[in-house]
């Protein structure tokens, strides 16, 4: 089977109609590869939602959603477990020493 039609045997699921992971990830694989993302999981889906909820902020500055709130969306059972997906995330303290080591 070539790339170009390997995914198509997945069909469209009806709207709140529960998908089982293999038609999920042709299907996501499909939509990716149709739009030039090249090879995306779908655990890389769970990354990008962590990344957009902790970057979220209200017109103040302030963080729209905490850890816990996170942590819920997610799915996870221990904080510990979203922690660790915000923890691989989070580049402030990186980004701030950065000019202070370029000298």
């Amino acid at each position: 089977m070539n790339s170009a039609n390997q995914y198509t045997t997945a069909r469209r699921p009806a709207w709140g109609e529960p998908i089982c992971p293999d038609t999920f990830r042709k299907l996501l694989l499909r939509r990716a590869e149709a739009v030039g993302l090249g090879h995306v999981a779908p655990h890389d889906l769970r990354h990008t939602t962590a990344s957009l909820l902790d970057s979220a902020r209200s017109a103040d500055g302030g963080r729209l959603f905490d850890a816990t709130d996170i942590q819920k969306v997610l799915g996870h059972s221990r904080l510990s477990t979203t922690q660790w997906y915000l923890d691989a995330l989070n580049t402030d303290a990186i980004d701030r020493a950065g000019p202070t080591l370029d000298l």
